[in-house]
């Protein structure tokens, strides 16, 4: 029987530990997981501290004594360990390695072969698959994967690793991009696309190669579901990295008045540091920054009693503000912010969609 593994993220601080946890699926087979913990102290939600707290008091003291492992059991995990190592920092970037390989279809044969000496250390089967489920590729994961993707692959360059940084700021953080920024972005992202067609299409006809070949109906099978899994990873990275050249596209083009308003916001603290120069953050600006906001919050209020007059006080004492950066703004934000006579669309409620 062939064990499902699921590995999950493995770039967290290098002393969180790394578990194994053994869990029943509906189907009634098994399969490991293979994480590494959070750092509780990293989690900002108080409630979700409390209960990740909680959570890995329970799975520890179940570790530590056997009588109470059945507690586990009763939901679904047969066992939980954890993963000891002479060396934790290499076992987490074999680790992260492996998982990046596997999203890719392919893990390379030494990389694989450390990776069954550390199964065989802890009791585990070598016969095993990493299996990966639609709906659970994390938008951190994806791009760990590619940046290891497109650092191993002669076709990019390391500009196109650092634009890589780029396209995960801009979706993350809900950035609203220049014109040119962004057709730059989508062209990186269609090459990127091109090259995981192409890096499929080879490990799909190695395997395509391999059917019919054994007299043994066991391996043909395996191969077909080999083919069909590397199907769904390929599509499963395509369908995100369309997603996320979609939003940027859009946001880029017609954003929101909230997008508008955020970027503003984040933009304040860096139009005030160019006038600070190196004398520090003083109180003046700071008082500075309370004003700008709280004017930028009026000027995108949908407040009924802000009279229309107020908030031209406002578009006036917003435009004052970021005269200097102007041409540095995103074509969007800008043709908002300093619309044509003719336009009053910045003071109107609606969003442009």
């Amino acid at each position: 029987m062939i064990t499902k593994i699921e590995l999950g993220s493995f770039s967290r601080n290098e002393n969180s530990p790394i578990m194994l946890k053994e869990k029943v699926e509906s189907d009634g087979s098994s399969s490991v997981r293979i994480y590494q913990r959070k750092d509780i102290d990293s989690i900002t939600n108080f409630k979700d501290k409390v209960k990740t707290r909680l959570k890995y008091g329970i799975e520890d003291f179940c570790m530590k004594h056997e009588t109470f492992r059945p507690l586990l059991q009763s939901v679904g995990v047969k066992g939980i360990n954890r993963l000891n190592t002479n060396d934790p920092k290499s076992t987490q970037d074999l680790l992260q390695s492996i998982r990046s390989e596997a999203r890719t279809g392919i893990v390379a044969k030494k990389t694989e072969s450390e990776f069954k000496k550390i199964l065989e250390t802890h009791g585990l089967s070598q016969d095993y698959q990493i299996d990966f489920y639609p709906g659970k590729y994390k938008t951190e994961d994806l791009f760990s994967d590619l940046k290891h993707f497109i650092s191993s692959n002669n076709s990019f360059s390391k500009t196109d690793e650092f634009q890589l940084v780029g396209i995960k700021i801009a979706f993350t953080s809900k950035q609203i991009l220049k014109k040119a920024r962004a057709k730059k972005y989508g062209e990186l992202i269609k090459s990127i696309k091109d090259s995981l067609d192409n890096h499929f299409q080879k490990q799909e006809k190695l395997l395509a190669a391999q059917l019919g070949k054994s007299t043994h109906s066991s391996e043909n099978n395996f191969s077909e579901s080999s083919i069909s899994h590397l199907k769904k990873l390929r599509n499963e990275i395509v369908d995100k990295l369309d997603e996320i050249e979609k939003e940027i596209k859009q946001r880029s083009a017609t954003p929101k008045d909230e997008d508008i308003k955020n970027q503003l916001i984040s933009t304040i603290v860096y139009v005030l540091g160019v006038e600070q120069n190196s004398e520090g953050w003083t109180d003046d600006l700071t008082k500075k920054y309370t004003e700008i906001r709280a004017t930028i919050d009026i000027l995108f209020s949908t407040s009924w009693w802000i009279s229309k007059e107020r908030k031209m006080e406002s578009l006036k004492k917003v435009q004052d503000f970021f005269k200097v950066h102007k041409s540095e703004m995103p074509e969007a934000v800008r043709n908002k912010i300093y619309p044509n006579q003719e336009s009053t669309n910045l003071l109107s409620t609606s969003n442009p969609q």
